[in-house]
This record gives C-alpha cells, structure tokens and sequence, in this order.
C-alpha cells in the first residue's frame, strides 16, 4: 500500500516522523496564543510543517527549550522570497484543484 494511502487525519507525516498536528497547536497556543501551525504537502518528505507567530523567535526558542523536535521548531523560520514565491503557487494549485 502506498505511504500516502497511509496517512491519517490530524496526522503530519515528515520523512520518518509522525506529529499529531492538533496537539502541537496546542502546545504553540499555550505559548503564544495567536500563533498558528499546520502541515502542507511537500513533494520530497510527504508533508512540511508551516507557521506564523508575531514573535516568531521567542516561540522558537520556548519551543527548543521544550524539547520540541527542530522539524517543529524551524516551522517557524522566517520565510525568504522563494518560499513565499512557493507558497502562492502551492496555493494557486490547490485554489485551481
């Protein structure tokens, strides 16, 4: 059976790593209430973690200090051109879907 027939609902699969996604919006609500997380189809892993916080570097750090695997983590990153060049036109596809 295919992997991608595999996934789950509410599961983030990312290469080898499984993240159950509504708890990890728990845990970066508990740190920062408007912040928001979510997993996107990627090509190379499955599926890709992606977030936006206001004070993105504080999460990041309370994150790391949790433990939080860094795949959790630098879903936080600041975003360069390309990704967000990326992200439109992952957004135009699933718009035009």
């Amino acid at each position: 059976m295919p992997l991608r027939a595999q996934r789950r609902a509410g599961l983030a699969s990312i290469g080898g790593y499984r993240f159950a996604v509504a708890s990890l919006q728990d845990v970066v609500s508990r740190i920062d209430p408007a912040a928001k997380i979510a997993a996107f189809p990627d090509g190379l892993t499955g599926q890709r973690l992606a977030g936006f916080a206001m004070r993105r570097e504080e999460l990041q750090g309370a994150l790391d200090e949790l433990g939080h695997n860094p795949l959790v983590v630098n879903a936080f990153q600041k975003r360069t051109t390309d990704d967000k060049r990326q992200a439109r036109d992952e957004g135009d596809q699933a718009t035009a879907a």
